[in-house]
């Protein structure tokens, strides 16, 4: 149900009305492109429609302006039509529909059931030809969704499905990758905004849901749309939008190695702060309501710092990355970071973000270190310098992982706390097309193991794309092309009986035989659920019943 004021753009809709007993919607109103001929009144092809469509939730009325169709044809509903619906007071069935349904996915429309009870369709007498119909609905105004194909998901059928719906979020990240015209055709899209408890879906060309599973053996955190840290629970999928649009958060197992993560604890941490002070649970956390996170206040002649006084065990020649959120209350310069060695207190790595501080706004600081020989224990310093400058700052979400590259934030309240790995995979073979073409937009953001998939079929010798190494953390098959991490990566695998192909940012690949493996059997797979894993931020993913050109793939994966 749209609320009160909430306008339409004229400009693309048309009315249709169907009466009791018809099978057929019928247009009624605004500007046409299809077989249905001029318009009644004499104006120019390029007119559209008058006002807006303007659905009044308070009163229950539908009100449109707007030119009528062609009269006198069998095909439309007449202006004789509508004036005996408003003589007879008869009920029938409305639409808000488009005048072309595949170039408009993603608009909302809108159908339901009322008596005219308003009209003028004296369009001779009126400003430009135009007619007005006010209609008392009879029942709810149902808001539905047009889909690529011209298909329209109305909110009763999504509902029935169980699954949350964000058409804006979805079709907005769509149309950001994927051509309308390439929509159109595709057996599969998928983006963010449709989800419930263990799945995502993505829309296939019939409008019906293509159901992901994404499962999680707890619970894990993302950035919401209001830039805010958000907690899914258990197999709840994660829509983060920490790179400024919504994309599916698909990440590897991960453990936070340092145990008070919010640093509220006076037993774990040392403070030297001579003339300062701390408060715990003095600043509003990251989540932008809840009280968690200390605040350091500092005296202007002085330096202070904290320290974790039990030392964090750790592998000799392992890397591993360090991450946590600072925030300046007041203006403040000079922070730093120290690794030492927890038993004989050496320096094993520092460095300077304080170039990288807000004032008033959580920023997140990353440092990878290598554990050098005979180093077991760690403790991790963080400094505010001695300055001219007094001032109070927040630290919180101090995390440390092993690798070199830190995922989401993982909560710690006096131990250890590992995150399960997110398993994506379609629940049905969505790729059984002997000339395909599968297109996926992500971000790869981490890398564990030696050999592992990015995006594949059930078993490893159908894979579609997929790293090779860690060390070259590349696509294939064919040609290797560099995955370079926190960057948005668009890819395509297309193949056909004869020869298998990759195409990554622009660039075409050398094509190598389908030795038969493509396109294989089973669940197409994303990211972790593999020898091995892949943390990424998929955008959105596409499926195609053909082998596209070059040119195609090269234009879309730019």
């Amino acid at each position: 149900m749209a609320s009160k004021n909430n306008k339409v753009d004229g400009s693309v809709l048309v009315l249709l009305g169907k009466r009791v007993g018809d099978s057929n919607w019928l247009p009624i109103l605004c500007q046409t492109e299809l077989s249905l001929g001029r318009q009644l009144n004499t104006i120019d092809a390029s007119s559209k429609c008058g006002k807006d469509i303007a659905i009044d939730e308070e009163d229950g009325t539908v009100t449109m302006t707007g030119f009528m169709i062609k009269a006198n044809v069998t095909d439309v509903m007449t202006t004789k039509d509508l004036e005996d619906l408003y003589k007879t007071k008869d009920e029938a069935d409305y639409m808000i529909g488009v005048v072309n349904p595949t170039d408009q996915a993603g608009l909302t429309t809108y159908r339901f059931s009322g008596i005219i009870t308003a009209k003028n369709l004296d369009m001779n007498n009126n400003e430009k030809g135009k007619a007005s119909i006010t209609i008392t609905t009879t029942g709810t105004v149902e808001t539905g969704v047009i889909l690529p194909t011209g298909l329209i998901m109305w909110d009763s059928d999504a509902k029935a499905t169980g699954y949350t719906f964000d058409w804006a979020v979805f079709f907005n990240t769509l149309n950001e990758d994927i051509p309308q015209i390439n929509q159109q055709e595709a057996e599969l899209l998928f983006a963010p905004g449709i989800s419930k408890t263990g799945y995502v879906a993505g829309i296939n060309k019939l409008g019906k849901l293509v159901e992901i599973n994404t499962t999680r053996a707890g619970t894990a955190t993302y950035i919401g749309s209001d830039g805010y840290l958000k907690t899914a629970a258990t197999d709840v999928p994660r829509f983060d939008y920490s790179t400024g649009v919504a994309r599916h958060l698909i990440e590897t197992a991960a453990t936070n190695l340092f145990p008070y993560s919010n640093l509220n604890s006076s037993t774990y941490l040392s403070i030297s702060m001579p003339s300062g002070e701390i408060a715990y649970n003095a600043e509003i956390g990251r989540d932008g309501k809840t009280m968690n996170a200390p605040r350091f206040s500092c005296v202007s002649s002085q330096g202070c710092w904290i320290y974790n006084n039990t030392g964090i065990p750790v592998t000799e020649g392992s890397t591993y990355v360090l991450s946590f959120w600072v925030k300046a209350i007041s203006k403040l310069s000079g922070y730093s970071w120290e690794f030492r060695d927890a038993a004989t207190l050496v320096a094993i790595s520092s460095g300077d973000y304080s170039s990288q501080v807000k004032i008033g706004k959580f920023v997140k600081i990353e440092q990878t270190v290598t554990i050098p020989t005979g180093t077991t224990l760690l403790r991790l310093y963080v400094y505010k310098e001695a300055s001219s400058t007094s001032g109070s700052f927040s630290i919180t979400d101090v995390q440390l992982e092993l690798g070199t590259v830190s995922t989401s934030t993982i909560v710690t309240s006096g131990a250890v706390a590992t995150r399960a790995a997110d398993i994506v995979k379609s629940a049905n073979d969505v790729v059984p097309y002997s000339a395909a073409t599968v297109y996926m937009d992500a971000i790869v953001k981490n890398i564990s193991g030696s050999s592992y998939r990015y995006l594949s079929k059930a078993a490893s010798a159908n894979t579609l794309m997929y790293t090779v190494t860690n060390d070259t953390r590349a696509i294939y098959p064919g040609t290797t092309y560099a995955i370079v991490a926190n960057t948005n990566n668009k890819r395509m695998s297309f193949w056909n009986a004869s020869t298998v192909n990759v195409g990554n940012g622009g660039a075409i690949g050398s094509p190598i035989a389908n030795d038969g493996s493509l396109p294989g059997s089973g669940q197409l797979r994303i990211g972790t659920d593999g020898p091995g894993g892949i943390s990424m931020q998929v955008k959105c993913l596409a499926i195609f019943s053909r082998k596209f050109t070059d040119t195609e793939v090269q234009t879309l994966t730019k």
